[in-house]
């Protein structure tokens, strides 16, 4: 359709071998990248990111704009899509700009002077308010938002969606460009508690943040770690100044972005998600309320962190857990009505076998037909 298309930092799909192409955003369709690497990670988040004593090829970064030694990687992408917005300007045609930060991916790390003001700031806090642990099936969770490096880390990267926006006003492209904001998991906040048996406090301390009231973090399917935000700027659409209520997932992004820019939807290309455009327009917003089930696949488990390998559905408020790797059948099935439980702390499934069974059979039906079916 004639757009321009660039990828800037953190891609972590694909092989991380220098000689397998399927780990670059090229191999997936994008015209230019800038400041990626193999391994969707870096060692540092200070250029030139990888310590001089690290050798694996993985962490360098690809087509990267040279910048001062101690540049933060925030800065050095905001600096790579300040610059592919130039250049689309100059072409004046359609474009697509994804923007991936390293941050807030550990490593934790921020320039010191916005550390220190958070630090600042923990210190206004009440003593019981700071480094909260809950500990929950063996599992060390923080509960307080009061991390200064993970709070200097969010400044920079809303930093950066400020630099990109003024860059789009600068070049009267403000208006004619829609932004969507977004992240791909809760925050990391829970390690197995055993490591840290003789003080639980101490297992919380390097841990990013709390997303308290919801339980867990990244690797759960706990709402901890599914529920993140989701900001879509349209210009020239209806504004809604409320948060929906309207439960979304990722897969509706791709049909959303097709309707804003007017382009037909693919059915085909995204089986399952829904265009949200008709929320923030005068469109019929019917077939988006009425209710859908939502999936989740977790098949890697992470021992650090506690989590199981484990796959998820949620119906009309319903939301069946399947610890795949369990043989109890007993612990097998989680089921919590999250309208009533939003903290998922009353597993119902003994409880509701029927409503286990119907679930189990949605789950499966779309394990068939779309995550196991070759032909797709």
């Amino acid at each position: 359709n004639g757009y321009s298309t660039a990828y800037v930092g953190k891609w972590h799909i694909g092989s991380t071998k220098a000689n397998d192409s399927t780990g670059s955003p090229l191999d997936q369709g994008f015209d230019s990248v800038a400041s990626t690497n193999l391994k969707g990670a870096v060692k540092t988040h200070f250029s030139p990111y990888m310590p001089l004593n690290v050798k694996d090829d993985s962490y360098n970064l690809i087509n990267a704009t040279r910048m001062e030694d101690g540049t933060y990687s925030t800065d050095q992408l905001t600096v790579e899509s300040i610059k592919f917005l130039k250049d689309f300007k100059m072409k004046d045609k359609p474009f697509l700009l994804v923007l991936s930060h390293y941050a807030v991916h550990t490593p934790l790390q921020a320039p010191d002077s916005i550390v220190q003001f958070y630090k600042k700031k923990k210190h206004q806090m009440r003593e019981e308010e700071t480094d909260q642990v809950i500990i929950d099936q063996g599992v060390a969770s923080r509960r307080s938002q009061d991390n200064e490096i993970y709070a200097a880390m969010m400044k920079m990267v809303d930093d950066s969606v400020g630099k990109i926006r003024e860059e789009l006003k600068k070049n009267s492209m403000d208006e004619s460009t829609s932004i969507v904001l977004t992240s791909d998991n809760g925050g990391m906040n829970t390690v197995v508690s055993s490591k840290y048996s003789s003080n639980p406090a101490n297992a919380v301390k390097n841990l990013a943040t709390s997303n308290y009231p919801n339980r867990f973090g990244k690797g759960w399917l706990y709402n901890g770690g599914l529920r993140v935000p989701l900001i879509i700027y349209a210009p020239g659409r209806k504004k809604v100044t409320d948060a929906s209520i309207y439960p979304t997932i990722g897969t509706d992004i791709y049909p959303t972005m097709l309707e804003l820019v007017g382009l037909p939807l693919i059915p085909s290309a995204h089986l399952d998600g829904k265009s949200l455009v008709p929320f923030f327009t005068d469109g019929n917003t019917d077939e988006l309320q009425e209710p859908r089930p939502l999936f989740w696949d977790h098949p890697r488990a992470t021992n650090a962190r506690g989590d199981p390998i484990s796959s998820a559905v949620l119906v009309k408020g319903w939301k069946l857990i399947d610890l795949l790797k369990e043989d109890d059948l007993d612990k097998k099935f989680e089921l919590y009505n999250l309208t009533q439980d939003p903290k998922e702390m009353n597993n119902l499934a003994k409880d509701q076998p029927e409503i286990v069974k119907h679930l189990t059979n949605t789950l499966l039906d779309w394990k068939n037909n779309l995550v196991h079916n070759k032909k797709i």
